[in-house]
């Protein structure tokens, strides 16, 4: 049996339906690296891509959630991780390069934690999209999926999510088809 990781990876974009899957993972990236991140100008960018992009952003605020818990105990991994890459000898010209730009010196790549949770997430992207797609498969389908959707049918919890619906700021931006 061959087992290709793209093959299923494939089959399971497939099976769930490509730009839905795209939209939950892409929300859970996000918030696993707003959750990383040192509160800075970095996670005011990601901010603005988690409001800009389309993504799940209930996602997102999970995903924040729980790799801001976990990223207190990944920082000393983080630490030693973004000093090991601030320390190369052979990124130096490229870290001089980074930080004699107008606006990188602003987001702390130099601090050894942000340049390590930022390596973190980017190692950590691959693993939670592969995550999100394939618990988003055992979910279909489930008793807690029809558990879930009883209780977003409540009145007061549909009417809150389209009050919430009325406040999104993508909204001003975009067309409405005719």
């Amino acid at each position: 049996m061959n087992f290709n990781i793209f093959n299923q990876l494939k089959k399971l974009n497939d099976a769930l339906g490509g730009e839905r899957i795209r939209c939950l993972a892409a929300g859970l990236v996000l918030g696993m690296f707003l959750g990383l991140l040192p509160l800075s100008i970095n996670s005011l960018l990601v901010c603005a891509l988690i409001f800009s992009l389309k993504n799940q952003r209930q996602l997102a605020l999970l995903g924040a959630l729980v790799f801001g818990a976990l990223g207190f105990l990944l920082d000393p991994l983080a630490h030693s991780l973004g000093l090991a890459a601030l320390r190369a000898g052979f990124l130096q010209g490229l870290w001089t390069f980074f930080y004699n730009l107008p606006f990188l010196p602003f987001t702390g790549f130099n601090n050894s934690i942000v340049m390590g949770n930022t390596l973190l997430g980017i190692i950590l992207t691959g693993p939670a999209v592969f995550l999100c797609k394939t618990l988003t498969l055992k979910y279909r389908g489930s008793k807690l999926q029809a558990k879930v959707t009883g209780f977003l049918q409540n009145k007061l919890v549909s009417g809150l999510t389209a009050g919430l619906k009325i406040f999104d700021p993508r909204s001003l931006f975009s067309r409405k088809a005719q």
